[in-house]
């Protein structure tokens, strides 16, 4: 296993891998140390990494910072602990029986050439910079065929005005990263922070399986990085948790995106912890539009006061909104995102 001090430098030991159960890298490297974890296959068997309890958005970055020869990369093998092959127990049967599933219901469909509509928020600044990576790898067992994909990028301002687009090809067996600042027209070194959203269209070349296709982004600042699995949530109706820490905290941020042309009109209502309504607001997003909200954003007539009591923000809309929840402290350039 790869040493965590080869991870990338705007990656650090104390950020986040695995969002879902709050690992570090750092925690990761010792927990794969001690359960003698020499392949990505048993980090789901051993650990609740990559299982069926979690979202699997951490499967990309375990593999590239632990194991790349399983990407195509080379690892010094001296730096993993010898250990013999664990037995099976009841969560790998588990883990290989999903599989198992997957792969047969795959195998008793069509391939087809089904085109997938996917997207992603677009922060960039000279503080911090987005990266979509995407990875287009067969199965690990089995000779079910996947093909190239064409990605088709369109990048929208927060106006919801389309500024520009961009395609790409990624192979099979391929994983690619790609710099939103390189595709589009979002300057990476602007000094104020530019918000928008970017739909990706996946078309593939030839009747094929999709394999292990799953795109990330990335949310690179100079000193840290948080990645989240691309998603296709479209909502009217969500709650988000306010952040409580009494240590120190930078910024609770929201990014909302209107999925649809038509614009949307919002209402936001915080709740102390018994459920009961503190204030509520109304705002709007305009077709395919994107708003980054504080929590002093929603509620501008609050006072400092009465916000610390709020515990629940919940959301309505009269349009199907994309939610995107982080934080992220501008100064230090920690940041953290929460996928659902």
């Amino acid at each position: 296993m790869a040493s965590s001090d080869t991870l990338a430098k705007t990656v650090s030991k104390d950020d986040i891998i695995c969002y879902c159960f709050s690992v570090t890298y750092e925690e990761a490297e010792k927990l794969f140390e001690e359960n003698k974890i020499v392949s990505f296959d048993r980090v789901p068997a051993k650990t609740k990494m990559c299982g069926a309890d979690g979202c699997r958005a951490c499967e990309l970055n375990i593999k590239e910072y632990f194991f790349p020869e399983e990407l195509g990369g080379s690892v010094n093998r001296s730096l993993r602990p010898a250990a013999v092959r664990p037995t099976l127990d009841v969560r790998s049967k588990l883990s290989d029986a999903k599989t198992a599933i997957y792969r047969w219901i795959d195998s008793h469909a069509p391939a087809k050439r089904v085109l997938v509509h996917v997207g992603f928020p677009v922060l960039m600044s000279n503080r911090i910079r987005t990266h979509y990576r995407f990875m287009n790898l067969p199965y690990p067992e089995g000779d079910l065929p996947i093909g190239d994909q064409e990605l088709r990028f369109s990048f929208y301002d927060a106006s919801g005005k389309l500024q520009s687009n961009h395609r790409a090809t990624l192979g099979c067996g391929a994983v690619e990263s790609y710099d939103v600042a390189e595709l589009s027209h979002f300057d990476a070194s602007s000094l104020d922070l530019q918000v928008g959203y970017c739909w990706i269209t996946l078309v593939p070349k030839s009747p094929s399986y999709y394999g292990t296709l799953r795109g990330y982004v990335e949310f690179k600042t100079p000193n840290h990085t948080a990645s989240v699995h691309e998603h296709d949530f479209r909502l009217r109706s969500m709650r988000f948790f306010v952040y409580r820490s009494k240590g120190p905290k930078g910024r609770y941020l929201m990014l909302l995106h209107n999925t649809t042309e038509k614009p949307a009109k919002l209402k936001a209502d915080l709740s102390d912890q018994m459920g009961d309504v503190l204030v509520t607001s109304r705002f709007e997003l305009p077709g395919l539009g994107s708003g980054f909200y504080t929590l002093e954003d929603f509620f501008p007539a609050l006072s400092a006061v009465d916000i610390s009591k709020g515990r629940i923000i919940g959301v309505t809309s009269t349009q199907p909104v994309a939610p995107t929840f982080l934080f992220w402290d501008s100064n230090s350039g920690l940041i953290t995102v929460q996928h659902h």
